[in-house]
């Protein structure tokens, strides 16, 4: 495996102390860390999908499908992984031109190649056309993620990679910035890294890990969204209305709090379709000359169920109002901000 590199103007100036600033083309596809990434990613969404849909096969009353739910999710990631490789090959050709910069505040990673733009502007295009909610949000993603700036105060560790020319940056949770080196800087960028590490203030001013209240929430959430699956007569909700609210309620936490205002549209068109359903007009079957609606008729259990998705509702909404006032801060935003607002100090 080999890397190709340019020199940059401000390479004179690295070398005295101001910094480092190289442009390297990165091998996308067969750099083992960018696989490993890959693997990481996938594997990941193989989990939780696999998950989702057993969740789904048991409130469904279809527990015996969940070992089947669990061999389509691994395939469809399996194959989805081998896909982008090969698309990432062909598009392009094993190369993405990125650039670097270390200086004394902060690490800078940039991918400058032109391809970038015109494949996440494709991805946009292609899913509006094609009506694929996933593809568009793909595509946003891909063209706005192509700068990442990490403030050395807001990280926790440094890995270093000598036999790939490559140093991870990690804050308190995850992964944020890899330098991608030339066999030439290597050396010189590690040793700028480990003393810019060692420079930084403590690391109870790294953000804390959020980990814990993240995953506390994903199961509230979880449990909040559960009686909706489980209404039974006389109440009828759409099973679409249910997994759109329980997926925007998770994307919200975990990515961008502006996903909340979908969970709330999810919220209510699914008490919407309760109260149609509670207020229709119905026939007794024992006496048809008998006109009633369905709440005329509830019984206790009924109403423990209506509560039941009250109180999830009640909890959604809390959560999605916190989440886009700030008082909860989402996992990926909220990294984001952490490592931004560092870098501004």
């Amino acid at each position: 495996m080999t890397a190709h590199s340019t020199p940059e103007p401000t390479g004179e100036r690295a070398s005295k102390g101001a910094g480092l600033h190289w442009a390297i083309d990165v091998p996308v596809v067969t750099h083992p860390l960018m696989l490993l990434n890959y693997v990481k990613l996938f594997g990941l969404t193989a989990i939780l999908m696999g998950l989702f849909m057993s969740f789904l096969m048991a409130v469904t009353g279809s527990p015996d499908a969940i070992p089947a739910m669990w061999m389509m999710a691994g395939g469809i990631c399996a194959a989805l992984l081998v896909v982008g490789l090969l698309g990432m090959a062909l598009i392009y050709g094993n190369r993405m031109r990125m650039t670097f910069a270390l200086d004394q505040e902060k690490a800078v990673a940039e991918i400058v190649d032109r391809r970038n733009k015109a494949v996440s502007v494709a991805a946009i295009v292609l899913g509006v056309l094609a009506r694929k909610p996933a593809a568009v949000g793909a595509g946003l993603i891909s063209a706005t993620d192509t700068r990442r700036s990490a403030a050395w105060r807001a990280l926790v560790s440094a890995r270093f990679y000598p036999q790939f020319h490559a140093i991870s940056l990690r804050n308190s949770w995850r992964t944020v910035v890899i330098l991608f080196c030339t066999p030439a800087n290597y050396e010189h960028a590690s040793a700028f890294v480990r003393g810019a590490m060692a420079r930084k203030p403590s690391r109870e001013s790294a953000r804390r890990n959020p980990l814990p209240m993240l995953l506390l929430h994903t199961c509230l959430t979880v449990l909040a969204t559960l009686p909706f699956f489980l209404l039974d007569y006389p109440f009828k909700t759409d099973l679409f209305a249910a997994i759109f609210t329980l997926c925007f309620a998770l994307a919200s936490l975990w990515i961008v709090p502006v996903l909340s205002y979908a969970t709330l549209l999810g919220l209510a068109a699914l008490f919407w379709q309760i109260g149609a359903s509670a207020t229709v007009v119905r026939r007794s079957s024992l006496d048809p000359a008998r006109l009633y609606r369905a709440f005329e008729m509830m019984s206790a259990d009924d109403w423990i169920q209506l509560a039941l998705c009250g109180i999830g509702a009640a909890y959604l909404v809390w959560l999605s109002v916190g989440l886009l006032r700030g008082r909860i801060v989402a996992g990926l935003a909220g990294d984001m901000a952490a490592l931004e607002d560092e870098s501004a100090k």
